[in-house]
């Protein structure tokens, strides 16, 4: 298998083998392929935005959207997908369907560094 950089014009077959997977592409930058042109898998390196977000539990919830707002402003900007990881447990979670977040699925999150 070889990895290559994703192109625009790679992305239609990389979603269509994921989905086949039953797995979504989200934002592929790169991606494995064997010899005989079979995509194996993909990875997304900088090609999402993901926003860490804290509200301290003493703001008003007027305060707490305001830092939501501005962090969904702030991202668009990027021009690339966006991510907010949120634990089940946080007050946002239930809100977050109304403020126009999708839910994608549930995952831990780990750091390397």
């Amino acid at each position: 298998m070889k990895i290559y950089p994703a192109t625009p014009g790679d992305l239609d077959r990389i979603k269509a083998a994921a989905a086949a997977d039953h797995h979504p592409a989200f934002a592929p930058t790169h991606f494995g392929q064997d010899a005989s042109g079979q995509v194996k898998g993909y990875f997304s390196v900088g090609g999402l935005t993901a926003v860490m977000f804290w509200s301290h539990t003493g703001n008003s919830p007027i305060e707490s959207l305001r830092l939501v707002k501005a962090s969904q402003h702030l991202a668009r900007q990027t021009g690339k997908p966006i991510i907010y990881p949120c634990s089940q447990k946080s007050p946002f979670a239930p809100l977050l369907p109304d403020l126009g977040f999708e839910k994608l699925g549930n995952a831990d999150l780990w750091k390397l560094f």
